[in-house]
């Protein structure tokens, strides 16, 4: 990594703010990041200031504790320090007088644990600022698909960011057809591209280890079974600067029949709940879904509209 200096604090305001602006396609995009570097440096001061007298609680722990960095976004966290009462901090954090026994016979973490913290939030950084190896991964296949005029179009996490909910994630979903992926492997393969076992549809990105996962047009979503919402052809997706993307109603449409499916999916469904948050969804696109899965839709709409409300 390269370490920069700077003459004075406003000689770095403006590198940071320079950087931003160059690695970030839109203003939504713009905030996020912002709010990403102001908790960074937040979280930074804190440690320093009370080390373990602080205690990290809520939404984030799940997030920067997990061994594999799945990472979900939340700018909402708790904090619990002994001794004093703390609020309003620009995070809407909490504090809570914790006791010197409750204190002295607290768990620890163990140092395996504690690294995968800190990776995870030096990933979860990187991923907001577009500077690490999925998005770079993501750049180097679409460059490539694009370059071959092979019809894609992004899904997964990736295609959630670009409607607006900022997830951070561990690999690239991209739908193609079957012909469309021999003609990608026929090409590719070995030079940038492997598959992940022999004859796998998923490939991996070799220089930067990121996992792509391929779906097929015409074959189902969730559990795999025949159903009436099933991929659809990648000339539905939608243009942006340098990729293509499936719209926000067949993104919806397919992570509802996911979810619904398959058990293992539900996190499908939250998606679609984050969607309709950050993306204000309206409600009649349930009359463009199929119908299978239009109830469900109406029912997230209405609990997350709900909420919304509640919180002002």
């Amino acid at each position: 990594m390269t370490v920069r200096t700077y003459s004075t604090p406003d000689a770095f305001k403006q590198a940071l703010e320079q950087r931003l602006r160059t690695t970030t396609p839109s203003a939504a995009a713009m905030v996020r990041k912002r709010q990403f570097v102001v908790f960074d440096r937040f979280l930074a001061r804190v440690v320093t200031a009370f080390g373990d007298a602080v205690t990290l609680k809520g939404g984030l722990v799940s997030s920067f504790a997990s061994s594999a960095p799945e990472l979900r976004k939340t700018w909402t966290c708790e904090w619990a320090r002994a001794g004093s009462v703390w609020s309003g901090n620009p995070l809407a954090a909490t504090l809570r007088v914790m006791s010197a026994e409750h204190e002295r016979e607290r768990p620890r973490l163990s140092d395996a644990a504690s690294r995968a913290f800190w990776s995870g939030a030096a990933f979860a950084e990187r991923f907001f600022m577009g500077l690490d190896e999925v998005h770079q991964a993501l750049r180097r296949l679409t460059l490539a698909l694009e370059g071959d005029g092979i019809p894609y179009a992004i899904a997964g996490a990736m295609a959630l960011n670009a409607h607006g909910y900022r997830r951070v994630t561990t690999d690239v979903d991209v739908l193609l057809t079957r012909e469309g992926l021999a003609q990608f492997k026929a090409k590719h393969l070995g030079l940038g591209w492997v598959e992940r076992f022999p004859g796998s549809k998923g490939m991996r990105d070799t220089e930067g280890g990121v996992q792509i996962d391929i779906l097929i047009a015409g074959e189902y979503p969730g559990d795999g079974l025949p159903k009436p919402v099933a991929f659809p052809s990648p000339d539905v997706a939608v243009r942006g600067d340098g990729f293509r993307v499936l719209s926000i109603k067949d993104l919806i449409e397919l992570k509802l029949a996911s979810g619904l499916s398959n058990p293992d999916r539900l996190k499908d469904l939250a998606d679609v709940q984050e969607l309709v948050r950050h993306a204000q969804v309206p409600l009649e696109l349930g009359e463009q879904l199929d119908e299978t899965v239009r109830p469900k839709f109406v029912e997230i709409w209405n609990a997350t509209r709900r909420s919304l409300v509640d919180e002002g």
